[in-house]
């Protein structure tokens, strides 16, 4: 008779050997559905909607200038306004703006320096501030991290047209910054969100709201309550999502990349920041984000081969599991045309994906731009604060 240890290793193998199946199953279906979701036409471009494009800004980041500069090289015809904002007077993203107010003497280009707060959601404080001087018909919320193409408003303008579409969100791929920790972070964007979100709405699991672009009409936004409406929200992409599908309105992410900066200096920087999405997309849909733990195939084999004495059947999981982590990885860097995903690094970008995964269960706070949050229940934050007896307060 077995004891009891030799009984929970065997359990335990059994579960993490059915996971990693099942892992592996999902890495062959996401690679086919990326596939085809990268070869499905796109609308027709248009660019008969007036445009006003709002960018928070906050502190000089990496490729500032270049991402900035690349809203202002639209081949668009219609009015284009760019509105920037600052909440403090010292924030050096305001050179980079007075830069920018040079080198584009003819864009419409408006800077907001507005300390005011509305919630504790800073970045919807800063469009909050930003929202009264808004212009145009279609309004374009785009992350200061992003860059984009010169057909971007065009194809966004197409889309938003089409019959019952309220936003248009685009799927994004990591910019390398030219470190190790910054090429794992692409390679999170690129081979774990990206067929993630592609599979997600192909089945019709979900309905993403992406927060680099969004992309409504002036009078969607006024419908569901404005900016104000999501001020303590963590997840304030999700919700503008949320509140336009129930006002009977669809989202519609089109076939194309825009790329967002991946800046990580350091392990410590790379894992903040994945637990920070990951938490996220953990207070959006607690169970969906269960789920996507057989996305993790290679660490759940590696787990079941350890816990059957690596034998020739976890050993063999394992191998399997490994190929079928590169045959989506460069099945997605083919459809979208994705350079420098180096595939050696697979297996250490796995398993770091899978400590964000588990470590989401065992904390509720989170660092956001050089700020700790407290996540409440229903997905709101709250400052976090370190009291005298170093306990969180709120």
């Amino acid at each position: 008779m077995l004891d009891a240890s030799t009984q929970a290793a065997l359990w335990l193998c059994q579960i993490c050997t059915t996971l990693a199946v099942f892992g592996c199953i999902y890495a062959l279906l996401a690679r086919t559905f990326t596939v085809r979701y990268a070869r499905r036409p796109d609308a027709a471009p248009s660019e008969r909607l007036s445009v006003t494009i709002l960018k928070a800004l906050h502190g000089h980041e990496v490729h500032l200038r270049e991402n900035l500069a690349s809203f202002l090289r639209q081949d668009y015809r219609a009015p284009v306004q760019i509105i920037f904002g600052v909440q403090s007077i010292a924030d050096p993203a305001i050179s980079v703006v007075h830069d920018l107010m040079s080198e584009f003497p003819n864009a419409n280009i408006r800077l907001v320096v507005d300390h005011s707060h509305h919630g504790s959601n800073r970045k919807i404080s800063n469009l909050i501030n930003m929202g009264r001087f808004i212009e145009n018909e279609m309004i374009v919320l785009a992350d200061s991290d992003t860059c984009v193409g010169p057909d971007y408003l065009r194809r966004l303008c197409g889309n938003l047209e089409q019959p019952g579409v309220g936003i248009v969100s685009c799927l994004y791929r990591g910019k390398y910054a030219g470190t190790l920790w910054s090429r794992l972070a692409c390679m999170s964007m690129d081979f774990h969100f990206l067929p993630s979100v592609i599979v997600g709405v192909t089945l019709g699991l979900a309905t993403p709201c992406l927060g680099p672009t969004i992309a409504m009409r002036r009078e969607t936004l006024e419908a569901i309550g404005g900016f104000e409406a999501f001020a303590d929200q963590l997840a304030d992409d999700y919700a503008m999502g949320a509140a336009v599908t129930d006002l009977g309105l669809k989202i519609e992410i089109p076939p194309f990349l825009i790329a967002q900066n991946c800046p990580e200096q350091s392990f410590d920087e790379l894992f903040r920041h994945e637990l920070r999405w990951a938490r996220t997309i953990f207070g959006i849909d607690r169970y969906g984000f269960i789920g996507l733990g057989i996305t993790h195939a290679l660490p759940l084999a590696v787990l079941a081969a350890l816990f059957g004495g690596f034998d020739l059947r976890g050993c063999g999981l394992v191998a399997f599991a490994l190929f079928c982590r590169l045959w989506l990885q460069s099945g997605i860097a083919r459809a979208f045309r994705i350079q420098d995903s180096p595939l050696w690094l697979a297996p250490f970008r796995d398993g770091i994906s899978f400590l964000v995964h588990v470590g989401c269960f065992f904390t509720k706070r989170v660092d956001w731009r050089g700020h700790r949050y407290t996540i409440t229940g229903d997905g709101n934050i709250t400052p976090y604060v370190l009291s005298q007896k170093g306990k969180s307060s709120v």
